[in-house]
């Protein structure tokens, strides 16, 4: 397996799920929390639901604008 390059700043990414949490008053009840595997930068993102629409709405008009695409996308699920 080929050793990855992970010095850059957002070379990694990894994302996470939190849930179920107490529903604010925009009814949302989780977290996607994002963390940038080398500068240790985090940002988390309060939604409705946890599905794959989504969750790609929160990283492309969330995470990534602010910084850049990620070479590699790290999750659990």
């Amino acid at each position: 397996m080929p050793v990855m390059d992970l010095s850059g700043q957002f070379s990694l990414l990894v994302v996470d799920a939190i849930s179920p949490l107490s529903t604010t008053e925009r009814g949302n009840k989780y977290t996607l929390v994002f963390a940038a595997y080398f500068t240790r930068w985090v940002e988390a993102f309060a939604v409705k639901a946890l599905h794959t629409i989504m969750f790609v709405e929160v990283t492309v008009d969330g995470a990534i604008p602010r910084h850049r695409v990620p070479e590699w996308l790290l999750s659990d699920r």
